[in-house]
């Protein structure tokens, strides 16, 4: 691969979409394994903990504050942040 490697690109274009077997290429693994780790594990780390502080903060909201009028408006206001944080990555993508 390291001879020549338009060959991996090559041999890539040249299967069908439903043959899977190119994935067990070594310089594909490589390839698929350092994108994980260097970009798309932290950005799915930190969807997951956004989500997990939106549905704590609606349940909360929801179920354990219904007569303190300042903690519901403060879960609304978190809830309200992240909806627009994810809204504006949804946008991005465009």
């Amino acid at each position: 691969m390291t001879e020549n490697p338009k060959y991996l690109a090559h041999l890539i274009s040249n299967l069908s979409d439903r043959d899977i077997t190119y994935l067990e290429l070594t310089a594909l693994q490589k390839i698929v394994n350092f994108k994980w780790t260097t970009y798309t594990k932290a950005f799915y780390l930190k969807q997951l903990m956004l989500l997990v502080v939106f549905i704590i903060a609606m349940l909360s909201d929801f179920i354990f504050f219904n007569d303190n009028l300042l903690i519901k408006q403060v879960c609304k206001g978190i809830c309200a942040l992240i909806m627009g944080y994810l809204f504006l990555n949804e946008i991005r993508q465009f």
